[in-house]
């Protein structure tokens, strides 16, 4: 028996009709969700918007930023981390390259990029020198917000890219 090609649009009527194109259905349009997602929040940091970003968190969210040992606990004390972090950096940028999620965790990684133009923070001497780290977040969420964000990467690598020479963050 010869089998006869299947053309493209009656295998998309046989295979919705058997219910196999909906799981793909809903996981695509879960990915475009998420990349949404992403980039406004990309859109609220490179505004330097604390509070549009302060929106994507619950009230009792925890901040830990595992290279320098920072840990902020509620909205408030990140929206200070924020601000103090516009203002060392006020050029800075995040862009988002990839996001990833699971039930109640999203995993992104990312591109920090600027200059240090302002003052002394934590031992890192203003240089004008541009900066790029690549880094990656793995978020907890709880009802559509992040209530734990972890944030990874190469801290002796931003100091070199800074001339180095600090050793503490």
């Amino acid at each position: 028996m010869i089998r006869q090609p299947v053309s493209r649009r009656s295998f998309l009527l046989r295979a919705s009709s058997a219910g196999l194109l909906m799981p793909a259905v809903a996981a695509c349009a879960e990915d475009v969700s998420l990349a949404h997602e992403a980039r406004e929040y990309d859109e609220a940091y490179n505004a330097r918007d604390v509070e549009a970003l302060l929106a994507f968190y619950t009230d009792d969210c925890v901040f830990r930023d595992i290279p320098t040992s920072i840990v902020t606990t509620g909205k408030q004390e990140l929206g200070d981390f924020l601000r103090e972090t516009f203002k060392a950096y006020p050029d800075c940028r995040n862009d988002t390259t990839s996001v990833y999620r699971a039930k109640g965790a999203d995993f992104s990684e990312w591109v920090w990029s600027g200059t240090v133009l302002a003052e002394e923070r934590r031992g890192l001497e203003p240089t004008n020198r541009p900066y790029s780290i690549v880094g990656a977040t793995l978020d907890l969420t709880r009802d559509g917000l992040i209530w734990r964000e972890t944030d990874y990467y190469d801290l002796a690598g931003f100091y070199e890219q800074m001339g180095g020479g600090c050793t503490e963050p």
